[in-house]
This record gives C-alpha cells, sequence and structure tokens, in this order.
C-alpha cells in the first residue's frame, strides 16, 4: 500500500484543513515524500530528537487531527506539535543525521528499506519546512493520503 505524505507550513489549523481533499502542494510550502506512516513518524521523530524513552515516549503527544475524516477519501491531516517544530528548527545536520539513522534503526520495518541517507535529506528539508513556518509565526502540517 502506497502513502502519500506532505508536509506543509500554513497560517492556522482552519487554513491546514483546507487542503484535506486536494492537498497542499499547490497552495502551501510542501515537501512531499512518502510511504511511511507520517503521524506515527511525528511522534518518533519528537521522542527520538528529545531523548523520550519508554514511559516517557508511550505518554507524547500524538499529532493533532485537524482535517476530519471524511467517509468519502482516505486523505487526512495533522498538526505537527510546538515541541516537534522547535525541536526539528533547532536541529543542525548531525542531530538530524543521527536522528535519521536512529529513525531507521528503530523503525526500519514500517520504512520499507528506506535507508539513512535517504532519511536524513527528508529529514534535513523538513527541518528547513520548518524553520521557514517558524520564521513567518506559521505552523507545521502533514497532509497523509
Amino acid at each position: 500500500m502506497s502513502i502519500i505524505v506532505e508536509y506543509f507550513t500554513a497560517p492556522d489549523d482552519a487554513a491546514a484543513a483546507g487542503v484535506l481533499h486536494g492537498g497542499p502542494d499547490s497552495v502551501f510550502p510542501t515537501l512531499s515524500c512518502g510511504n511511511f506512516p507520517a503521524d506515527a513518524a511525528m511522534t518518533e521523530w519528537e521522542s527520538l530528537l528529545l531523548g523520550r524513552r519508554g514511559a516517557a515516549h508511550d505518554a507524547a503527544p500524538r499529532p493533532r487531527e485537524v482535517g476530519p475524516r471524511t467517509p468519502s477519501g482516505p486523505a487526512r491531516v495533522f498538526a505537527a506539535s510546538a515541541g516537534l517544530q522547535r525541536a526539528l528548527a533547532e536541529a543542525g545536520r548531525e542531530a538530524l543525521a543521527a536522528l535519521a539513522r536512529n529513525w531507521v534503526e528503530e523503525y526500519a520495518e514500517d520504512l520499507g528499506g528506506m535507508g539513512a541517507d535517504v532519511a536524513g535529506e527528508i529529514l534535513w528539508d523538513l527541518a528547513d519546512l520548518a524553520r521557514s513556518a517558524t520564521a513567518l509565526r506559521q505552523a507545521l502540517y502533514c497532509w497523509m493520503c
């Protein structure tokens, strides 16, 4: 099963939810990637970046769904937590490369053979998007279909 994942910036939840059915790529700055469960990945990245393990990881906030699921389609829109957006925006290349290695190592089964180099590029580009969102006082979102 193929999963389309697009991370994007938007001024608020209402604007982000507005792309539920068509996707964000023609509306907002977007990073397209895919074929991994992006909602779970967002939680994993935040836990890995902030050093959460065990019970702390289990209690970590899950991405908040801002685009309600509808019977007419599988698309979903999630808001990244402020903590994840901040951690990504502040992370340097070394921290993101370590995150990529840890993510691929711990969640290889969910990533369909993605290597740490590809994961690192996705995370670097996502960090750029998080920095842009922060500079514009916007939020980071994910559209997944």
